[in-house]
């Protein structure tokens, strides 16, 4: 026998060649391939026990949804292309007496695929499962159902079972059931001609045949699921980091002046309100931050450095301390300084992207800027007009200059609340002529009717009171004019006015950040307007016992405070 055998080599050398390659690439890869298979089997065995071990995962948990959603939306898919792909293949199927295994999953696999398109019952990853492994059972009694065929029906239908087998590691993905599965089908073929026609030279290429196919499939596998698995992992990492950051954001709007994220070219993105607030100018898309300081090349400089210095902080060991801080100057509106504390913290690889994101969180100082004086630009078109010179040949006292310097500076503090254009109709004031001033003692406003509700250029009482006040002086008011407008006639006594119980607070008109507690606060009717028809009448809010509220101002001193150490 090996007489023969010897013979039969040296007649075709080309088969010893390939024996030689074969066992020299077995020497190479033997170890390799061995411990490969070793840890799938262990991990295909291990299955339930590794994973109570390992605990709850919650980010796998999320990967592993994603790949059961992916493999549901694969059979759908499938549901719809591959059951015309059976008629196909069913005359066939029916002409040959060892192909009744295969008959019998090509129906089965038709009658679910169409029942799913037909959304008659729906096929979750579990089934989807479960109906995987019942092909692998039938393609392996298949097997041993066509040991005896031969001939080019066989090929054909041997090839046709190829491609099923691709397809069913395309919608189901997972490697662990493919890699017993396929291998289970491979060794179900070869055996199963073996015992049929013995050691004959058909019967080895059909194993080294369907050993390569094996080998592809299995290859198939792996790399699609951990491609999938992979690209699923990165989707929802940068979700979780786009709602943290969006999240983050929106919480430093609500404990600092305002935020901004800049990208690795130090560039706006996005529209930014407060930013825009800070600097009470409007500031384009995209602009840079730098462009947005003040025409300083020391202050341009300082903040590059700034930038430069606090990523690589992030990147050292102190990247869970507090973020640095630099003081810096921004061009506000009329080339006025605003100064604003910026705190940085990079944000490597944000939005898959390679380079480095910044977040600046800005605390606007606490100090109040110089108001600039208005541009004739600023100044409305029907209040543009000339004032006739004043002619006189007498001097103006310094004292008359200090108290008109001081009323001006007054009037321009007081433009919060009480708005003077356009609506404003008429004003009646009530004037002390014994004073040399002439004090004015009352001022009466009347304003135009508003056209619209939401005219902003009328005053509002939701302006005035403060935010936590407003809900419940704005029912009372409303309860009482509702009460007033339904009693009126049968009760008189629904006209009396109401006092309130609790003292209301209310924005001071000179500064809005103030508040002035009126511990006397009367709601009454206003009787002429009320004569009028209206459907609500109209009310009067006095405030009286008034008492302003004294807090100490924040110390704004920097001096001894490093801006690039930790606070």
């Amino acid at each position: 026998m090996w007489e023969a055998s010897l013979e039969a080599l040296s007649a075709r050398p080309e088969m010893a060649f390939a024996i030689v390659f074969a066992f020299l690439h077995c020497f190479a890869n033997g170890r390799d391939v061995f411990r490969g298979v070793r840890q799938q089997i262990s991990e295909c065995c291990a299955g339930s026990r590794s994973k109570e071990e390992a605990g709850f995962d919650p980010h796998k948990a999320r990967v592993d949804k994603a790949v059961e959603h992916q493999i549901e939306k694969n059979w759908s898919i499938a549901s719809r292309m591959t059951p015309h792909c059976v008629p196909m293949i069913v005359p066939l199927l029916l002409t040959r007496q060892d192909t009744k295994a295969f008959l019998l999953q090509a129906f089965l696999a038709y009658v679910v695929q169409t029942c799913t398109a037909l959304k008659i019952f729906t096929m979750s990853a579990r089934r989807i499962r479960l109906f995987a492994q019942l092909f692998y059972l039938n393609w392996m009694l298949y097997g041993w159902e066509a040991r005896f065929s031969d001939g080019p029906e066989a090929s054909m239908m041997l090839s046709a079972m190829t491609f099923c087998r691709i397809m069913l590691v395309v919608i189901q993905i997972e490697s662990r059931l493919h890699i017993p599965g396929q291998t289970a089908i491979t060794a179900s073929l070869v055996l199963s001609k073996m015992h049929a026609s013995g050691c004959s030279t058909s019967v080895a290429f059909l194993a080294l045949s369907e050993g390569f196919t094996l080998v592809m499939i299995i290859a198939l596998s792996i790399i699609l699921e951990s491609s999938l698995r992979g690209h699923f992992a990165a989707q929802l990492r940068s979700t979780d980091a786009e709602a943290m950051v969006s999240g983050f954001r929106r919480m430093l709007r609500g404990i600092c002046d305002g935020e901004v994220l800049l990208d690795g070219s130090l560039c706006i993105k996005g529209r930014n309100t407060c930013l825009q607030r800070i600097m009470s100018r409007p500031v384009d898309v995209n602009a840079r931050f730098p462009d947005l300081l003040v025409d300083s090349e020391q202050e341009h400089q300082r903040f590059q450095e700034f930038i430069k210095t606090s990523s690589k902080m992030e990147l050292g060991e102190d990247a869970a301390g507090t973020p640095p801080c630099l003081r810096v100057s921004l061009q506000g509106h009329a080339e006025i300084s605003v100064g604003v504390d910026l705190f940085h913290v990079p944000l490597a690889n944000l939005y898959g992207s390679g380079d480095t994101y910044h977040l600046l969180a800005l605390r606007q100082d606490s100090e109040p800027g110089p108001i600039p004086d208005a541009r004739p630009s600023d100044i409305p078109r029907p209040l543009r007009h000339t004032p006739p010179p004043v002619r006189t040949s007498q001097r103006t006292p310094v004292a008359s200059v200090s108290s008109s310097s001081a009323a001006s500076a007054a009037s321009s503090e007081g433009h919060a609340l009480v708005q003077a254009l356009p609506q404003l109709s008429e004003m009646c004031l009530l004037i002390d002529t014994s004073c040399r001033r002439q004090v004015v003692q009352q001022v009466h406003i009347n304003y135009k009717p508003a056209t619209c509700p939401e005219d902003p250029g009328m005053p509002s009482l939701r302006n005035w009171i403060r935010p936590t006040d407003w809900d419940s002086v704005r029912s009372k008011v409303r309860r009482y004019a509702a009460n007033v407008a339904e009693f009126a006639e049968e009760n008189p006594s629904a006209l009396e006015p109401l006092r309130l119980r609790k003292a209301v607070w209310f924005r001071s008109p000179e500064d809005q950040q103030r508040y002035i507690l009126a511990k006397k606060a009367t709601i009454s009717v206003n009787r002429s307007a009320r004569l009028r028809g209206s459907s609500l009448p109209k009310v009067w809010l006095h405030l009286g016992d008034l008492m302003q509220a004294t807090r100490t101002e924040p110390s704004v001193a920097m001096s001894g405070i490093s801006e690039l150490e930790a606070c």
